[in-house]
């Protein structure tokens, strides 16, 4: 994927082509925007070029990296607290550009399925490091295809496999470690149910707690 061919990452892409039997080309989606895969390139990584993937067709989602998300989302947290900002709030949820974010996510949480479910095509997922990006793409696509993974047992293999198996840094955050709390008996008894079991099936919400290191509760 760097501007040097790589013949195992090549020939890893043809298996997987080949392992379909339906198709002649395989859908590759990066889920960077273009430029930034270029820059990439330059500093020594990179993309699936045609030379080296004449059987691919590559696709590039747009979503931006960790750095710009947390800043959408710092930018979210200062119109609705302390004080929810009431005089412009449609412009100033839009210049979070945290819908826009979402909408991308979502776009790509759909095309991916879509591809799968007709047989017709493979769908190889990436970005730059893996770890964001990815996950969430893929997580949401298997949540769209497998029933298993709506379920509580199902959700747990999906963030192990799609997540930590992966090496998301689930432990750092940029502007400091977050604490992570759930207790799965209130969230369940919220819901009108006795236990989390009891949502085995059915769709329902994960409540999280997350204290920064200034100490604020969101």
């Amino acid at each position: 994927m760097s501007g040097k061919r790589n013949k195992d990452e090549e020939r890893y892409l043809d298996i997987i082509r080949e392992a379909n039997g339906q198709i002649s080309k395989l859908t590759i989606y990066d889920a960077r925007p273009n430029v930034n895969a270029v820059a990439n390139k330059a500093a020594g990584g990179g993309y699936e070029g045609e030379g080296a993937h004449p059987n691919a067709e590559l696709f590039f989602w747009d979503l931006h990296n960790n750095h710009v998300m947390w800043e959408s989302l710092k930018k979210l947290k200062d119109i609705v607290y302390p004080n929810v900002e009431e005089s412009h709030w449609l412009s100033s949820l839009e210049s979070t550009h945290g819908l826009e974010h979402i909408k991308l996510v979502l776009t790509g949480a759909i095309q991916v399925p879509d591809e799968v479910s007709s047989g017709q095509s493979s769908a190889p997922v990436h970005c730059g490091a893996g770890w964001d990006r990815t996950a969430q793409l893929t997580s949401l696509a298997v949540l769209v295809l497998d029933g298993y993974y709506r379920t509580v047992e199902g959700f747990e293999v999906l963030v192990q496999k799609e997540w930590i198996s992966f090496g998301h840094t689930f432990s750092s955050i940029e502007n400091g470690v977050a604490e992570i709390s759930f207790n799965s008996k209130k969230a369940a008894s919220s819901l009108g149910f006795d236990s989390l079991e009891a949502l085995d099936g059915s769709y329902f919400y994960i409540v999280a707690s997350v204290v920064e290191s200034m100490g604020l509760q969101l």
